[in-house]
């Protein structure tokens, strides 16, 4: 038995093809922008960052099926964060030449009452629209973390990750964050 936790928890085929499809579908009537960095995607640095993204409406119910995998995946994990919150669901289009280079998803330093705890990713499409859009985390094998349509991983936010760049095709994911009281 390892005496480290996981670095991740994943599970495939959590979100039926027909309800990814859906999301799309909704996704399209739904405003977008190019996204930056930064707390409230302020800071635009294309040589970090180059998605577009949409807001799925407060307390969608992909927000209830991510956050509902977080919170199993943090007590069957071990990681045993204290959480309550979530944020509203990010979608993110990926198009060609479209990444998400290294980075972390909580700000240890913005002196919030919160912080990010948990990160849950899904694939929205078919892994055979697009070439790359690898998902990885840094300093960790990443060979488990093949996704597929409907996969959900979940991860501590603390952890270093990125999107490599899409070769070619589309690449459709949804993020969420679950938050807990502040580290300390």
């Amino acid at each position: 038995m390892s005496q480290y936790l996981p670095y991740y928890w994943i599970r495939h085929q959590a979100i039926p093809v027909e309800l990814c499809k859906l999301v799309l579908a909704e996704r399209e009537q739904l405003t977008s922008a190019d996204a930056g960095l930064g707390i409230n995607n302020e800071v635009t640095n294309n040589n970090m960052r180059r998605t577009n993204i949409a807001w799925a409406p407060a307390n969608h119910w992909l927000e209830g099926v991510m956050s509902n995998n977080a919170r199993y995946a943090n007590r069957e994990t071990g990681w045993n964060m204290d959480i309550d919150t979530c944020e509203q669901v990010q979608l993110a289009r990926y198009d060609t030449g479209h990444f998400y280079d290294w980075h972390v998803d909580t700000f240890f330093l913005a002196d919030a009452p919160t912080s990010r705890k948990i990160t849950v990713v899904a694939l929205l499409n078919d892994a055979s629209e697009f070439e790359g859009g690898d998902f990885e985390l840094q300093n960790c094998d990443s060979s488990g973390l093949r996704l597929s349509q409907g996969s959900i991983v979940a991860f501590p936010s603390y952890m270093s990750h990125r999107a490599t760049a899409v070769t070619s095709g589309t690449r459709y994911s949804a993020a969420l964050w679950i938050h807990g009281p502040a580290f300390r």
